[in-house]
């Protein structure tokens, strides 16, 4: 009875995963980003974008791609850490659930491997994030015939050798 049931359960989340509504990414329109509590969801439209297509997209559009860069070796490294490191933490407590004697060294291995693939996936997003950023901005700058300054107040110094001291100012940057 309890295997039944474990199965059901099993077909039914695997159902309901088959069940979630994914998009394409249009590239004529932006890109929504919500932040969620470790990272972002990407939207178009409102519906989810499909990752893999996002992130070919975003790799080989020419505002974005150089943010994109390395972000698949942050993704990947990330993925497998966690699923190591959640692989190391389940490990023993199945063995304390069936009744063995666990060791509990590599559930804290486990947890720190989760918690580095956590940050690293965090990184990644970071990576993402900043790409749909600089994706939106190039669609928005492309979409208007208005020129649009972005001034960057900076403070420049310099050293002279003639005067045997520094210069300073301020500087804007266009």
């Amino acid at each position: 009875m309890r295997t039944k049931n474990l199965s059901l359960l099993f077909v039914g989340i695997l159902f309901m995963n088959g069940c979630a509504t994914f998009a394409k990414l249009d590239q004529s329109k932006p890109i929504e980003k919500e932040s969620i509590l470790l990272g972002n969801t990407y939207k178009q439209g409102g519906i989810l974008l499909e990752h893999d297509d996002l992130v070919e997209k975003l790799s080989v559009n020419v505002s974005s791609k150089d943010e994109m860069s390395g972000f698949q070796t942050l993704y990947w490294s990330s993925v497998i850490a966690a699923s190591a490191g959640g692989i190391m933490i389940g490990w023993p407590i199945g063995t304390k659930v069936s009744g063995g004697t666990p060791d509990w060294t590599t559930a804290y291995i486990g947890a720190g491997l989760a918690v580095v693939g956590a940050y690293i996936g965090v990184l990644a997003d970071g990576k993402m994030g900043r790409a749909v950023d600089l994706y939106n901005h190039k669609l928005k700058s492309t979409s208007k015939s208005e020129i649009q300054f972005f001034p960057v107040l900076e403070v420049v110094s310099c050293f002279d050798r003639s005067s045997n001291g520094y210069l300073g100012g301020l500087g804007i940057r266009f």
